[in-house]
């Protein structure tokens, strides 16, 4: 599979693309247009929860490895 972060940014890169090219249009969004948007939110959406994940998790602490200092 793909690399989750490449995918997220192509996919990013896309919607600003099309934003600005929608934005530019002097007429109102088509439904078409506002459904391009909705499965491309849906895409990008699955990709962030696929890079939550895959994130590393932080190795556990383990009580006998943390020195508490007394109060001086």
């Amino acid at each position: 599979m793909t690399d989750p972060a490449a995918m997220l940014k192509r996919q990013l890169d896309l919607l600003i693309s099309q934003q600005i090219i929608t934005l530019r249009q002097p007429t109102s969004l088509s439904r078409t247009d506002l459904e391009e948007f909705e499965v491309r939110s849906a895409k990008i959406n699955v990709l962030f929860r696929e890079l939550d994940r895959r994130k590393a998790l932080p190795a556990p602490v383990h009580r006998s490895k943390v020195h508490v200092h007394p109060a001086a």
